[in-house]
């Protein structure tokens, strides 16, 4: 199921239109502490901005506190917290401003696809332990962890409402009496009244994750809140639907006595049954060990020289994403913030230069010979860069090159495989580069020279023993069988077929092969194709010379030849809204982020790259010093790496991790 991002309403007349640096577009939702509105930050970031209820100012030290309480927030490091940007404890309304998360609570993913599988769950818990651990660390204790606190991104959850939580709970407390809390996930301690600590926020977090396992809170439910209170107090939790391996590493954190109860960095840092070492607390730039991780379902496909006559062929990474709760069988789309709340391109102009963060150069790796196209493993570990001596592959850890792997003469176009273990090779014929040995193990298949004199492009399917071919001349897909070179079917495909993508959903983009410019034609770009079922299932509007899929399948970015784009509903190829700025005009490939909110896009042996934000306005040109031959991104989409050539020969590797927090 894909998830939803959070909802949003219109601003209320009485509502604010700016509070410090953000610019306030919509309402986000309300609650104990206030008001919740979608904000823009002047250099451009979304965020949530929380503003405190009027009733709550009354008390004389809440400001104080709440100072306290931020200054602490902003001392929490751990990628697993919506991260507090900025707050005015001193305002006429206080308010605090954290990163925006696009992407639906647990409370509203399991109400609408109920439980979570056991990968998820396991993920889950290792992610929201860390969290705590960080918050812990920083000398910040929750106080509220409950299901609507925790929000689910598509590389991992974020735990929210941290930084007001004894501001607020302290304040309530003064001026009512009252236990404060949602009793359904309180620790005994403080639903008896007592102070909640570190060890509370454990038990609380079982609890959430009992509710994650089984779609109910460990006490059941209540009518009213003073019998769930009296129920966490005198009652075990009910762990029965919690599968074994979870329910194991719970039963401790719902101790009756607080001291008995593991921190939050030792369930973080807790053994996994089915690995034989202590897990370590996880960047989120690299897998965990123990992590499932989804295999990358596209093909990046990369040729050794560009076609004549037309734009070049785009060398594309396969962006495996490291999305953590999607890997885990979540399947939950990175959601974009909503365009109402996007920089338009005159705002992003009118800025100071410097302003937005940016892309900066970490390394470059030298090579001997110049550089053509780039694709990495799966893993994220080897890139494969090809150069005039061959393939050489770079560990992206050491960045060590191995010698060139010589390639068969006559070798135009490589054809990856989403494990990363396989490399086609298509020329005359059809080898295989194994990756491990990084040898060339043998030949697959021939293309007969009526077929190879007429191919315009060539992706080789997952079996290694079928091809997908468009034709010069030709409106048809062809589909070769590689052990004896015939031509074993055809998809109409009705416009003449020039460069082919695999997207991360395992449908067929096909480019139009004549130039739309010279053609005079507009009308159709790209042809949609489902290999299965062996016709076009969609056409996306407007004239192409590439497109990028994100990585949840969600919406397909074409680029236009003049430099524009078009964001398409990849599954209906209906459009999400009118052309977008984009590139300037002879950008012709393009890479986008894992979760579809930039894109880099590049002009073959051109020396600048050119980066956007997920609305198509520019954000940063980069001058590389080379000719750009390639550019893809790390699976996680941290690290851009760019094969250049000329006055620089080698490999570039940039940081972009701007782009994807």
């Amino acid at each position: 199921m894909t998830g939803t991002a959070p909802s949003t309403h219109p601003l209320l007349p009485e509502d604010p239109h700016r509070l410090g640096p953000f610019a306030l577009t919509a309402r986000l939702g309300s609650g104990g502490m206030g008001v919740v509105y979608l904000g823009r930050h002047d250099d451009g970031r979304p965020a949530a901005v929380k503003v405190v209820h009027p009733h709550l100012i009354g008390d004389p030290d809440f400001r104080s506190r709440f100072g306290r309480e931020i200054a602490l927030a902003h001392r929490v490091d751990t990628p697993w917290t919506a991260r507090v940007i900025d707050a005015d404890a001193f305002a006429p309304r206080p308010w605090l401003a954290t990163e925006y998360v696009a992407g639906p609570s647990l409370e509203e993913q399991v109400g609408r696809a109920g439980p979570l599988p056991a990968s998820a769950l396991d993920v889950l818990a290792r992610r929201l332990a860390e969290a705590l651990a960080g918050l812990h660390g920083a000398g910040v204790v929750h106080r509220d962890l409950k299901p609507s606190n925790v929000l689910l991104a598509a590389d991992g959850p974020r735990l929210i409402d941290f930084g007001i939580a004894s501001s607020v709970d302290a304040t309530k407390i003064t001026h009512t009496g009252h236990v404060v809390g949602t009793p359904a996930y309180m620790a005994p301690e403080q639903a008896s009244g007592e102070a909640a600590g570190a060890a509370s926020d454990v038990f609380s977090l079982a609890s959430v994750l009992v509710f994650a396992a089984t779609g109910r809170g460990p006490f059941g439910t209540a009518a009213h809140p003073a019998a769930m209170l009296l129920r966490v107090m005198q009652q075990d939790p009910d762990l029965h639907a919690v599968p074994a391996p979870l329910r194991d590493r719970l039963v401790p954190c719902f101790a009756r006595e607080p001291a008995d109860r593991p921190t939050a960095a030792q369930l973080a840092a807790d053994r996994d049954p089915d690995e034989g070492r202590t897990r370590a607390a996880s960047s989120p730039t690299a897998p965990t060990a123990g992590t499932s991780r989804p295999a990358a379902t596209r093909i990046s496909t990369s040729s050794v020289a560009p076609p004549p006559a037309r734009a070049p062929r785009p060398w594309v990474v396969a962006n495996a994403v490291l999305a953590v709760l999607v890997a885990a069988a979540l399947a939950l789309a990175f959601l974009w913030v909503p365009t109402s709340a996007a920089p338009t391109a005159a705002a992003v102009a009118s800025r100071p230069d410097g302003v937005l963060p940016q892309v900066t150069e970490v390394a470059e790796i030298p090579l001997d010979a110049p550089t053509g196209g780039i694709a990495m493993t799966e893993d994220g570990r080897t890139l494969m860069v090809v150069t005039d001596g061959g393939v050489r592959f770079i560990d992206t850890a050491t960045r060590s090159v191995s010698p060139a792997v010589p390639l068969p003469a006559g070798t135009s176009t490589l054809s990856f495989t989403p494990d990363g273990t396989r490399v086609y090779l298509v020329g005359p014929s059809v080898s295989v580069l194994d990756v491990r040995s990084r040898t060339v193990t043998g030949v697959i298949g021939q293309f007969p020279d009526s077929i190879r004199s007429t191919t315009s492009d060539t992706l080789i399917a997952l079996d290694g023993r079928t091809a997908y071919v468009t034709f010069d001349g030709r409106t048809d897909l062809g589909i070769i069988d590689l052990t004896d070179g015939r031509e074993i079917g055809a998809v109409p495909i009705g416009t003449v077929g020039g460069s082919l993508l695999r997207g991360d959903d395992g449908r067929l983009y096909v480019v139009r092969g004549e130039d739309p410019v010279d053609a005079g034609r507009d009308e159709l770009g790209m042809v949609v194709v489902d290999p299965a079922a062996r016709r076009v299932v969609g056409t996306l509007p407007g004239s192409a010379f590439d497109v990028a899929v994100d990585a949840a399948g969600d919406r397909a970015f074409v680029l236009q030849p003049l430099g524009g784009m078009t964001i398409v509903d990849a599954a209906s190829a209906t459009l999400l809204g009118p052309p977008v700025q984009g590139f300037p005009e002879g950008v012709s490939s393009l890479v986008v982020t894992p979760g579809g909110n930039a894109m880099v896009g590049w002009s073959w042996r051109d020396p600048v790259l050119h980066i956007a934000d997920s609305t198509g306005v520019p954000r940063q040109d980069i001058d590389t010093g080379g000719k750009v031959n390639g550019a893809g991104l790390s699976p996680d989409g941290r690290r851009l790496y760019v094969s250049v050539e000329g006055e620089r020969n080698g490999v570039l590797v940039y940081d972009t991790s701007v782009l994807v927090a």
